[in-house]
């Protein structure tokens, strides 16, 4: 427990396997001692969140529970046939989360160990799943239908379409009128709307909503003009340079004087 704690663990389980030795006689008082070791690692360490630990259990029960939701899932055994981490996970990024589980110094028997690799293949073939868009969206419609979530402001959520683009861990991205209206909670509470319909169970679900624009760019070109509308147009243009000067008055030449309007002369 204490070394879990040092590298980062945010939940551990005590399993009780076959060629375990440990004999829980107050599984209440024998909790409180670990937590109490996770603590006093957490200060050795500088963390300052402190893990959950859960009492003890055995292998059948954790499995029959179901597998947590972490995106990388290992199983730490001395079996001939096991690989290092690297060949299981070549990308360079990190998992976001990850499990592992690990038996005691004598290792898994040969039957915990078959049982640990046929509840890792179940979850493999529920990744690979792909669901399809008109269930997809009846179900989340029925969802957000059902449960709306929180707005400060009372704003409504309206959901437009939703697909699977991924299935590797399973994504579904949502289109959808606001997407800030989707908090930790809500997004959880469609995850496992979508866990129980479709049954992706030890799988984390990837939820992606995207705000549909709100003004949308044409896609047709502006008519061109005919040749003769043009030509028109441009004869039609004003002049924008300097005036030409007026003729000036003869030296000496009278100019008629301008007629006011009155009566016609009989």
């Amino acid at each position: 427990i204490r070394q879990a704690t040092e590298i980062g663990a945010t939940r551990i389980v005590p399993l009780l396997t076959e060629r375990c030795v440990v004999k829980i006689d107050d599984p209440a008082r024998r909790r409180e001692k670990w937590q109490r070791a996770a603590l006093e690692a957490c200060k050795q360490c500088g963390r300052n969140w402190l893990p959950t630990v859960e009492p003890a259990q055995r292998l059948e029960t954790f499995l029959s529970s179901g597998l947590d939701t972490a995106e990388l899932r290992c199983v730490a055994a001395l079996s001939p046939s096991a690989a290092p981490l690297a060949r299981w996970w070549p990308g360079s990024a990190p998992p976001a989360s990850s499990s592992v589980v690990t038996g005691p110094e004598g290792d898994f028997s040969p039957r915990e160990l078959e049982r640990l690799l046929e509840a890792v293949r179940y979850v493999g073939a529920q990744l690979q799943q792909s669901v399809p868009t008109a269930i997809v969206n009846r179900t989340l419609r029925d969802a957000i239908e059902r449960r709306q979530p929180v707005s400060d402001r009372g704003h409504r959520l309206t959901f437009y379409y939703a697909t699977q683009v991924r299935q590797a861990p399973p994504t579904f991205r949502l289109f959808v009128n606001r997407d800030e209206l989707f908090s930790p909670q809500y997004t959880k509470y469609l995850a496992d709307e979508l866990r129980k319909a479709f049954g992706f169970e030890g799988c984390p679900i990837v939820i992606d909503p995207k705000p549909r624009p709100k003004t949308i760019d044409p896609v047709r070109r502006p008519r061109r003009r005919p040749f003769s509308e043009e030509r028109a147009v441009r004869h039609a243009k004003p002049r924008t340079g300097p005036k030409r000067p007026g003729r000036p008055a003869a030296a000496g030449k009278k100019t008629r004087p301008a007629k006011r309007p009155g009566k016609r002369a009989r």
